[in-house]
């Protein structure tokens, strides 16, 4: 009999809590379910719209102005992308200032820090090519992802410029580094022997 009471007494309490918190209780279900299927569209064209700009990067690869198109219409890591492919073309075809501008422009504008610093180096690389830099800027140097290919492109300016000593010493350091990458290590070396 005493089990019965029992019984019946979670029941009520059941039945009362049912009363009082079903709104809430169907109300967390119906959110729940809500943001499942919210998440999974917002995913879903996300994906659609990166391969969208991948795709009209796909197309545009090689035609100043279609990259342009997608420069203005992608998300960062495809419109970065895009950027280098525009400045490799104008390199190319001897528009040293257009492609340096562009590259600058890119490194100005973006807010990822890896992007700047490419863009930056490259711009750099560019200017090498079109014979109108002596430096590097020792942000760049001092770079944990670029420093070492920085502190190459310092060299290759120096011994551009003339001045074998401090490109040599440079060299040097990046050999003694223990953190250098072992491809780096490689290329200074041969440079190195080279002078």
């Amino acid at each position: 009999f005493i089990d019965e009471v029992n019984q019946d007494i979670k029941d009520e309490k059941l039945v009362t809590l049912w009363h009082r918190f079903k709104y809430l209780i169907i109300g967390g279900a119906v959110a729940i379910v809500a943001a499942t299927g919210g998440y999974s569209w917002y995913t879903s064209a996300a994906a659609k719209k990166m391969e969208s700009q991948n795709a009209a990067l796909d197309k545009a690869l090689g035609d100043v102005s279609a990259l342009d198109t997608v420069i203005a219409n992608s998300a960062d890591g495809v419109q970065f992308i895009a950027v280098i492919n525009k400045a490799k073309l104008l390199a190319d075809d001897k528009k040293y200032d257009d492609a340096i501008q562009t590259l600058n422009t890119y490194a100005a504008q973006t807010t990822v820090p890896i992007h700047r610093q490419y863009a930056q180096l490259s711009a750099i690389w560019v200017e090498i090519e079109a014979g109108k830099t002596t430096t590097v800027p020792t942000h760049l140097i001092q770079s944990l992802v670029f420093g070492d290919l920085a502190k190459l492109t310092k060299a290759e300016i120096l011994l551009k410029s003339g001045d074998t000593q401090q490109a040599a010493d440079i060299l040097q350091s990046l050999i003694d580094s223990a953190d250098a990458a072992q491809e780096y290590k490689s290329l200074a070396t041969a440079i190195l022997q080279g002078i």
